[in-house]
């Protein structure tokens, strides 16, 4: 993993100009001063954005238009969240809508101006028809800066920057580097081949010399890093489909091998600018026979660095020997992934001390919270296979989080330790064949399950102390203090009015009243200690209950057909605060229907037919309200949704289904995503893979 490339860092980076266009867009899209839009008919002027949604009937007239807003949730929250950013003042009765007239409205981001602009200049053609000349204004800055591409507004991604992220020549120093430590740890038993997606022949020049700059990534330019800078005199070859270049001292081996093949004449040239390697030519005798000749010969060790295309040494090409392997191809597919992944981790009969070394290449875009969209790809690629867990924990596991990177930490000290890390890992190859084995003994067969993620910014443990620390110790504190302070001011004052007090039942009365101003004035911040510790309270029991009501449903309404009996929930949580849901037992097909309803259970709402809330009760006097979708194959009819509820009910507690379709349910639907927006609420589930 590198920082982010210099040719873009000091050239053009494009964070700086989103952050710039989103400003620029703001001002324009707001201020009185520009853009003047004089609709027709109006007999005055109009100007700016915020205003052009006034005139929007759902603005006028929402309750004439419920339907329509209901339909269209996400174009009319940003309606909100746009106008309350530009200090416009709310009407009633959208709050009366929303349901919520203290509620908290978040301000614009990027996420909430894509979806604006993108409804605005291309998704409603009725109302703003009369505002194509400002339509086509906004459209054109957009474009100008790179954010709409095939009429799809995205200020996060952006093809120019993604394309030279994914082909950053400061790969080029990483597979150097890479390459270093593996020979390193292994000498003459190196067995490493290089993927990568182009060959770019035109850094392979006839010259003399060859002091081409490599500013592209690609076979040649990967050949070329590694000759120039080739200090150990490691044995590099080239194969591919029109290039297949070899060290001089393994032609006499090439040849050996070709004889064996029925081929007697080899025509070949001296690279132009290199001695030391000759360049093999292809005649129609070899052609057929060329890849099986190089990895005969790269078995053998007389090539120990092979740098190909995926296309040419994809699927169907075998090398067992090979024992490093360096993913400089930029594919996602999971299918394609494996296929190369898969070259480095076949056994090779006669050397059962194997290990294989995989490494994904990844430029990161520090200007952006997620790393940018190369580190995407590879969290892509990363969830189509598993393997052994760097967290600390023994386990087989899929996806990107098994390598403990840290998240939405990528400046350049951050991206040093862990590269640092990673080549610690790989120098290990003893450690890595024990920890197999281990691993594979915590288990029989590989799971499917769900994993909800620990939301909270500071890590599990020191949430959970501090949790404890802010309601338990706080709530001793204040009884303390209560019985301390409040008991021996008010004993103060009860015996300096003593001679006031006639009887006792006065005297009952004074302590009564002082009795109330205490617990109003320390149980306060009792109240609040106490909801903070039943708010991040272990929720994994309420997860495997939700699992149980959601298990039974299944199998009453036959999509699951395993008998209950049969089946068992099983949820636990990780070091990390992580909550892992799975079904055991059942079939394939019955754990991916339990993983994949489950997950739209606990997922943020979107627009389901039905909805149930959940009720929860503490003490009497603590109420809680959970709100979760009920999941789509059992909210196709109102008699699966109501038994369902009615396992809800047996299973978690006290809850309420609500049909969505009415104008009700609508309006508890969006008072819901208002809410969830102003929280910032998201649940990331996963689908993991881990080897129980």
């Amino acid at each position: 993993m590198k920082e982010f490339p210099k040719n873009i860092k000091f050239k053009y980076t494009w964070r700086k100009y989103q952050q710039r266009v989103l400003d620029e867009l703001q001002t324009h899209l707001s201020d009185r001063n520009l853009h003047v839009i004089a609709p027709p008919g109006s007999g005055k002027t109009v100007l700016g954005l915020e205003v052009t949604i006034q005139i929007h009937s759902l603005w006028k007239n929402p309750t004439e238009n419920l339907d329509w807003i209901y339909t269209n949730l996400s174009f009319y929250s940003a309606c909100l969240i746009f106008l309350h950013s530009n200090n416009i003042d709310i009407p009633k009765v959208h709050l009366d809508i929303v349901g919520d007239k203290e509620l908290e409205i978040p301000q614009i981001n990027y996420e909430w101006m894509e979806i604006l602009l993108d409804f605005y200049l291309f998704k409603e053609k009725e109302y703003f028809s009369e505002f194509d000349k400002h339509k086509k204004t906004i459209e054109n800055k957009l474009r100008i800066h790179g954010a709409i591409e095939n009429r799809k507004i995205n200020f996060f991604y952006n093809k120019k920057i993604s394309n030279l992220l994914t082909s950053s020549i400061n790969k080029l120093n990483s597979i150097k580097e890479i390459v270093d430590l593996e020979y390193n740890q292994l000498g003459k038993d190196l067995r490493l081949v290089i993927l990568s997606d182009y060959i770019r022949k035109e850094y392979f020049i006839n010259e003399s010399e060859n002091n081409l700059e490599l500013n592209k990534m690609g076979v040649i330019p990967i050949f070329e890093k590694l000759r120039r800078e080739n200090i150990e005199h490691k044995k590099i070859g080239v194969l591919t489909g029109s290039l297949i270049i070899i060290p001089k001292n393994t032609f006499p081996s090439f040849k050996e091998t070709a004889e064996k093949y029925g081929i007697k004449e080899i025509n070949y040239n001296h690279v132009a600018y290199d001695k030391n390697y000759i360049l093999i030519q292809q005649s129609e005798q070899i052609k057929h026979d060329i890849v099986q000749i190089i990895t005969d010969i790269f078995q053998e060790g007389e090539i120990e660095i092979l740098i190909g295309t995926k296309s040419l040494l994809g699927e169907g090409w075998d090398a067992p020997a090979i024992n490093t392997l360096i993913l400089a191809s930029f594919v996602g597919s999971f299918v394609l992934s494996n296929q190369m992944r898969g070259r480095a981790i076949r056994t090779q009969n006669g050397n059962e001390k194997k290990t294989g070394n995989i490494w994904h290449l990844v430029c990161i875009d520090p200007t952006t919270n997620d790393g940018g969209n190369d580190l995407e790809l590879l969290k892509r690629r990363f969830k189509s296979f598993v393997g052994l867990s760097l967290r600390g924990e023994i386990s087989i596991e899929n996806g990107i989080g098994r390598l403990n990177i840290p998240e939405n930490s990528f400046n350049k000290i951050d991206i040093e330790k862990i590269n640092e890390k990673m080549f610690s890992f790989a120098s290990e190859r003893d450690k890595l064949k024990q920890n197999w084995a281990d691993s594979l003994k915590q288990g029989v067969n590989l799971i499917e399950e769900i994993k909800i993620p620990f939301q909270e910014k500071r890590d599990y443990q020191s949430t959970k102390k501090m949790y404890f620390n802010h309601t338990i110790k706080n709530l001793i504190a204040t009884l303390i203090s209560l019985f301390l302070g409040f008991g021996f001011e008010s004993l103060e004052l009860i015996l300096k009015h003593a001679k006031k007090i006639k009887n006792l039942q006065e005297l009952y009365i004074v302590l009564a009243v002082f009795g109330s101003i205490g617990f109003i004035k320390y149980g306060q911040q009792t109240y609040f200690t106490l909801r903070l510790y039943l708010k991040y309270r272990d929720i994994s029991k309420d997860i495997h209950q939700i699992a149980n009501a959601l298990l039974t449903s299944l199998i009453k309404e036959k999509i699951i057909k395993t008998e209950k009996p049969h089946l068992s929930i099983s949820t636990s949580v990780d070091n990390s605060g992580a909550i892992f849901c799975h079904l055991e037992g059942g079939t394939t097909f019955d754990k991916s229907t339990f993983i994949n309803t489950l997950q739209e259970i606990i997922n943020p709402i979107e627009n389901p037919r039905y909805i149930i809330i959940r009720k929860n009760n503490f003490l009497k006097f603590i109420k809680q309200k959970d709100y979760h979708s009920v999941p789509n194959i059992l909210g196709q009819n109102k008699r699966s949704a109501e038994y369902f509820e009615n396992q809800w009910e047996s299973f978690v507690g006290s809850s309420k289904l609500i049909y969505t379709r009415t104008i009700e349910g609508r309006k508890l639907l969006l008072q819901y995503r208002i809410k969830s927006l102003s929280a910032n609420f998201t649940t990331n589930t996963e689908h993991v893979n881990k080897w129980k």
